[in-house]
């Protein structure tokens, strides 16, 4: 019993990140970049 618990403990190698996966953090990154900016320019503005 505790050889398999062992096993399942283990995590599995790192795959690298798939280009969907990727996509979706630099536009993640992008919205929250022009969230803030916009969000600075509309207060400078007033």
């Amino acid at each position: 019993m505790t050889d398999q618990n062992d096993q399942n403990d283990q995590k599995p190698p790192k795959k690298p990140a798939s280009d969907a996966a990727m996509s979706g953090r630099v536009a993640t990154v992008v919205l929250l970049f022009l969230a803030v900016f916009l969000g600075l320019f509309i207060w400078g503005a007033g």
